[in-house]
């Protein structure tokens, strides 16, 4: 147990969605409950799409900015050709960057979880 992060604004309790994406601008597309499985890359090695698990591609015109989380980062990384060319190389993944490092040091921890107190019985 202990404080957690949150955010306040006049005194109630809002999430960073309603904070900072309320307002989104025109040229920000947010796309949820989707799972991205691939980003695509032009000739230079530029990062240009990203492919969802649907086959959906969104394509952008500048950058692609992404939150998949602890466990999913290194997997998409992964997936889209960033990690050790000879494991790419037996999924037939095609190596945009050979790293070593990618997905290497990820650990899965517990969580604890408290819902009610313990009784006695």
């Amino acid at each position: 147990m202990g404080l957690s992060p949150s955010t306040y604004y006049k005194g109630s309790r809002i999430t960073a969605s309603r904070t900072y994406l309320a307002s989104a601008p025109a040229n920000l597309t947010i796309s949820t409950n989707n799972n991205a499985t691939k980003i695509l890359f032009d000739n230079s090695k530029k990062g240009t799409s990203v492919e969802t698990d649907s086959g959906k591609k969104y394509r952008a015109r500048k950058e692609i900015i992404l939150s998949t989380g602890a466990i999913d980062s290194p997997r998409l990384r992964l997936l889209s050709g960033f990690g050790l060319k000879a494991e790419l190389g037996n999924l037939s993944i095609p190596v945009i960057r050979d790293l070593s490092d990618v997905g290497k040091k990820t650990k899965i921890s517990p969580s604890l979880h408290h819902d009610s107190p313990s009784q006695a019985t």
